[in-house]
């Protein structure tokens, strides 16, 4: 692995490696170096389904943002001219993934990625070959994206060179903006993300539905307790009317009876004054035990 010192003195030869002018030396580490997001070419979310395409030829983009399922097409500020004895490891930084990012790209730039052979068979850089990458919001919350984030963290090891090698051809910016996020069409970008963000505002709506009718039904069965508890206490005091009433109708012909038997005994005083004293005790009880009811129902119908 080429590290320290020896990679330095890799990445300043010309077009060894980056093309010139392309890369920055303050994104170098001991072992690897760090690549940025361009500000283009780009392809980026434009409203709910649509993309804005950010070509090399228009102004850049400084930033934008990424809302929980949305994807976009970036690219390196970097241009490759990878000389044939060189192979270039491709990894994900932490911090791209801390931030609710997927980063979906190649493992390795090949020997010769960034060049091309002449009429000659000799090999030269090729015009703006970039890494590309697709970049998925897979966190729960709005990611912002800038020009000259780090994107992904490069290593490069020296391999045995092969100059009978086939150039190394990069699909590059076009065929994936028309592959997989072209403007004119509500199916773009990646399907898997997109279902789940459509899914999940899907079921917030439904939530938001569910509540509503929740609340709904607690209102309705409250007004319908309120109803039963009203007609429970008409019923009560109705059937304590109808007992009082048959209980006056049969205590009078009782004490007309008592009454007419007098004079026979001192007794029968006694027992239309119980009967009497009874007939008070159920009016005053059955008025206590109906109010009582009604306080309970009442209470229970708060509840």
């Amino acid at each position: 692995m080429l590290s320290g010192l020896t990679l330095r003195k890799v990445l300043e030869s010309s077009n060894k490696v980056f093309i010139d002018g392309s890369w920055d030396p303050a994104n170098l580490t001991t072992s690897g170096y760090f690549t940025r997001l361009a500000g283009s070419p780009l392809a980026i979310p434009d409203g709910k389904d649509g993309f804005q395409l950010v070509r090399e030829s228009d102004p850049p983009c400084p930033v934008f943002a990424l809302r929980p399922g949305e994807s976009a097409l970036v690219s390196t500020t970097e241009k490759f001219s990878v000389d044939l004895d060189i192979s270039i490891v491709i990894s994900t930084r932490f911090g791209i993934a801390a931030r609710g990012l997927l980063l979906l790209h190649g493992g390795t730039a090949h020997p010769g990625y960034g060049r091309t052979k002449d009429a000659a068979g000799s090999w030269k850089p090729a015009d703006d070959v970039r890494l590309y990458f697709v970049v998925a919001n897979v966190g729960p919350a709005d990611v912002t994206l800038e020009q000259g984030d780090r994107l992904a963290y490069l290593q490069f090891f020296r391999v045995e060179p092969d100059t009978s090698q086939s150039p190394v051809y990069s699909q590059g910016y076009e065929y994936l903006q028309h592959k997989l996020f072209r403007p004119d069409s509500d199916q773009s970008g990646l399907a898997f993300f997109r279902g789940v963000r459509d899914l999940r505002e899907h079921v917030g709506k439904i939530q938001i539905e569910v509540d509503a009718l929740s609340r709904d039904v607690k209102h309705a069965n409250y007004t319908a307790g309120r109803a039963t508890d009203a007609s429970n206490f008409v019923v009560v005091f109705g059937v304590f009317l109808v007992a009082a009433a048959l209980f006056g109708a049969v205590l009078s012909p009782v004490g007309d009876v008592l009454e007419r038997a007098k004079g026979l005994d001192d007794w029968t005083d006694y027992l239309l004054v119980v009967i009497g004293g009874l007939y008070a005790l159920a009016a005053v009880g059955g008025t206590i035990a109906v109010v009582v009811a009604i306080r309970k129902a009442m209470s229970l119908g708060d509840d």
